[in-house]
């Protein structure tokens, strides 16, 4: 077994070698941070997520000796986990995937302005159940930036999108979590 103060570096070489305690020791450690992601991007399914957490960590075992060190070791991880999610989704729901869910999340934002009082103190969500209403591609943003910690250029590179886009989707999700979590002004007439 290899200590805490391997580096992750030095494990993913001892890998590119085939040797299994240093991906016992690499899956120790990025186990619970690669689940959570994948339980976010595969909708809260547990045994989905487990089972791409496995994927994840077969496609490290053989693609270690590829590994080029151009971005950290857990930023090469998340982008595997991205791929092995994002295939896993292709699959499951085939090509109405692959369309863009932009109109679905300009509804959520119309439908959250314009509910009526009675139906937003209903409703009314914490913020937790407003992230999960906006389609995926917010939600990851918003999970690798202040969850997982990835700066703007790590979590383009795992999206494997420009920077640029992060900061608008990033955007989006705010204006559209703000419209959703604001309560509606009520005005009271007061008759004479």
């Amino acid at each position: 077994m290899y200590s805490v103060v391997t580096t992750d570096h030095n494990l993913l070489l001892a890998i590119a070698q085939k040797q299994q305690d240093a991906l016992h020791t690499l899956y120790s450690r990025y186990y619970q941070r690669i689940y959570h992601y994948l339980w976010i991007a595969l909708e809260k399914d547990s045994g989905w997520a487990e089972d791409i957490v496995q994927e994840t960590f077969l496609c490290v075992w053989y693609a270690a000796p590829n590994y080029r060190g151009d971005a950290s070791v857990a930023t090469w991880l998340f982008c595997i986990a991205h791929h092995q999610a994002y295939q896993a989704r292709r699959k499951h729901y085939g090509l109405s995937f692959l369309l863009d869910k932009t109109h679905h999340d300009q509804e959520l934002a119309l439908v959250a302005a314009r509910s009526s009082l009675e139906d937003e103190v209903v409703r009314r969500v914490d913020m937790g159940e407003a992230i999960q209403r906006l389609s995926p591609k917010y939600r990851m943003v918003l999970e690798l930036l202040f969850i997982q910690g990835f700066s703007l250029a790590e979590t383009a590179r795992i999206l494997q999108i420009p920077v640029g886009t992060v900061k608008s989707r990033l955007n989006y999700a705010r204006r559209t979590l703000t419209t959703m979590m604001q309560p509606e002004e009520v005005v009271v007439l007061h008759g004479k």
